[in-house]
């Protein structure tokens, strides 16, 4: 992994600023402190902090040139999987070096942007072309590398981060509005946005291409056209555990110590299963959080599946005080709000492996490429409930109320209450009802429903798929993926998720999702073949995910900075808020007699990256 960042003049000579140049590789360097690189002509500057992993000898140093002219330069943050395959292609191309990220230059002389379908890996790349001042901005399918950029008059300013261009004087921090929407209806925001208004990001599985003032984008791999395939039980099986078996060979294929972030579910235990038939166990560090409340704690499943493949076992524990300092690192050091309180568990578990490996897989994309969330089985319950007497729905609503208020890890009366109370919304509605944070209405603004361009294409798709497909194109880039790829940059580390690998994803595409969601199984196909390598009570777990008892922050060892935070002259500076429902719902939960905790938190997230990053130092 690396931390790109540039600047480039489409029509003029650039002035280079050399202070703000070195401000700009700081603020990176977290991604890559191995090596700095930098080149620069009178048109463009172009620099990378470089994380080595590949080749990491000087000759893998960034950015690269085309060979032997030189009139492209390449930056690249990731990892290009067949890159050994792509060598064979261009035997005749001059390498410097044993890198695979040098591979995307001979492909782009030889093809252009439309050479990029042949990638698979996690990529961001910059590729610049210096006769015809030509800039190409490139992202991976799934979204796994992060790319930003602005366009400010006739410079365009990139960077793997958002600090990188905030540097740059020509960037107004001037918010959003639709992002910030965004953020406060479903806790993340949709790509292209981010939360400022003169910053995007480039879209997963798209080449962004800026000549002169004209930009185009080249999406060069659909999701949505992926066709569905007939196949029989047994072959969907036996073809996905080759696929899994394929993914994970290639992505371990390091002398290096490798980690695996466990929780002991379906899609970690899986990983830690097939990877230890590849490798020696002992070369195998598994890494699990361990809360002390015993309502979020799956610490003895994790440590189960790590004693039976015999790998090296950490349990790091979290406490509320850790958790709170997690929230102070998360809000000063990742320029982008981020509201899913389960980057403070993923932060302190990067800063833990980080001192053991340098890449770790997880297991991203499982839930939504083979149907793991429990919305599924919503959206499938939903019509049934529609033929009941509304009478009868409101019998059950009031008798899940007088279950009162819960502070437990996602507590069953409150997806009935949830369930009960949007089962008659439409499908998209009710997805981003069930998805979101219920903090638009602290939001001093009219706010529409987000929409979801990937829908679009989806009208004849059966409602499951589509809410699967609908998950990958933006729950996964736009929230879990940023997640792990920011905290585990905070340490240097990479992270790798074999569910993502291009085969992978394709062949999980393919099928029906009648092998995905049977009955009250969700990931079926899945737990086929994780019931092969792992016992029946890991394969088949009731999914959990990595929560946070952020109820119990919020009145606790977070009580001083939320009373500060959500103070409501700090919220009345602002501007955007209901000063009144913010007092309202935050008395009601310091009372007890009430959980406002998802509202809240989204608000307490978004307030400590704003009183960090929306003013210039």
């Amino acid at each position: 992994m690396c931390g790109i960042y540039g600047i480039f003049s489409h029509t003029g000579q650039l002035q280079v600023d050399h202070e703000l140049i070195a401000r700009m590789a700081t603020s990176q360097r977290h991604r890559g402190p191995d090596s700095h690189g930098l080149i620069d002509d009178v048109s463009a500057i172009l620099g990378v902090e470089r994380l080595r992993i590949v080749d990491p000898s000087e000759r893998g140093d960034q950015p690269f040139r085309s060979r032997p002219d030189g009139n492209l330069w390449l930056a690249a943050n990731g990892e290009i999987y067949n890159s050994n395959a792509l060598r064979r292609r261009f035997p005749t191309y001059p390498f410097q070096s044993e890198s695979d990220i040098e591979t995307i230059l001979p492909l782009y002389l030889s093809e252009g942007c439309d050479g990029f379908a042949a990638l698979n890996g996690k990529f961001a790349a910059v590729i610049w072309d210096t006769t015809n001042r030509r800039l190409v901005l490139l992202r991976d399918r799934a979204g796994e590398s992060p790319l930003f950029y602005a366009r400010c008059g006739e410079h365009t300013i990139v960077g793997s981060e958002i600090q990188a261009l905030l540097h740059h004087p020509a960037v107004s921090r001037d918010l959003d509005l639709t992002a910030l929407g965004q953020f406060f209806e479903l806790g993340f925001i949709l790509e292209p946005l981010t939360i400022f208004r003169d910053i995007k990001r480039v879209q997963s599985g798209t080449a962004l291409t800026i000549h002169g003032r004209q930009a185009s984008v080249l999406r060069y791999w659909e999701a949505a056209a992926v066709p569905r395939k007939e196949t029989t039980t047994g072959q969907a099986t036996e073809q996905l555990r080759s696929l899994l078996r394929a993914a994970v060979s290639i992505q371990t294929d390091t002398a290096l110590p490798l980690g695996i972030f466990t929780s002991g579910g379906v899609d970690s235990s899986l990983l830690v299963g097939l990877t230890a038939e590849l490798r020696d166990p002992q070369t195998i560090h598994t890494l699990t959080a361990r809360f002390t409340h015993e309502s979020y704690d799956e610490g003895l499943f994790a440590r189960r599946v790590a004693k039976k493949f015999g790998t090296k076992h950490t349990e790091i524990m979290v406490d509320d005080e850790k958790l709170a300092c997690a929230f102070r690192a998360v809000s000063e050091r990742i320029a982008e709000p981020i509201a899913d309180p389960a980057v403070l568990p993923a932060h302190l578990l990067a800063r833990e492996a980080a001192d053991r490996v340098r890449i770790v897989l997880s297991g991203e994309g499982a839930d939504e490429l083979f149907g793991g969330y429990p919305t599924y089985l919503g959206h499938r319950c939903a019509a049934g409930l529609d033929r009941l007497p509304p009478g009868i729905v409101r019998h059950l609503l009031k008798l899940v109320t007088l279950l009162g208020p819960s502070t437990k890890r996602v507590p069953l009366r409150f997806l009935l209450k949830r369930f009960l109370d949007t089962h008659r919304m439409m499908g998209q509605e009710r997805h981003a009802a069930w998805l979101g944070t219920d903090a638009r209405c602290l939001l001093d603004l009219p706010l529409e429903l987000p929409e979801y361009p990937a829908l679009q294409s989806l009208s004849g798709a059966e409602d499951v798929g589509r809410y699967m497909l609908l998950d990958y194109l933006t729950y996964l880039p736009d929230n879990l993926l940023v997640k792990i790829d920011r905290t585990t940059m905070l340490h240097s580390l990479e992270a790798r998720a074999p569910y993502l690998d291009y085969s992978v994803t394709e062949f999980a595409l393919s099928l029906k999702h009648q092998l995905k969601v049977r009955g009250l199984t969700t990931k079926w196909i899945l737990k086929k073949v994780a019931a092969e390598l792992l016992p029946n009570n890991i394969a088949y777990r009731r999914k959990r995910g990595l929560s946070v008892p952020t109820a119990d922050l919020i009145n606790g060892s977070l009580r001083h900075d939320v009373d500060e935070l959500l103070s409501e002259s700090r919220l009345k500076t602002q501007g955007l808020f209901r000063t009144g429902k913010v007092r309202e719902l935050l008395s009601q939960h310091r009372s007890g007699r009430f959980n406002h905790a998802r509202p809240l938190w989204a608000l307490v997230a978004y307030q400590g990256w704003y009183e960090h990053w929306s003013h210039r130092n």
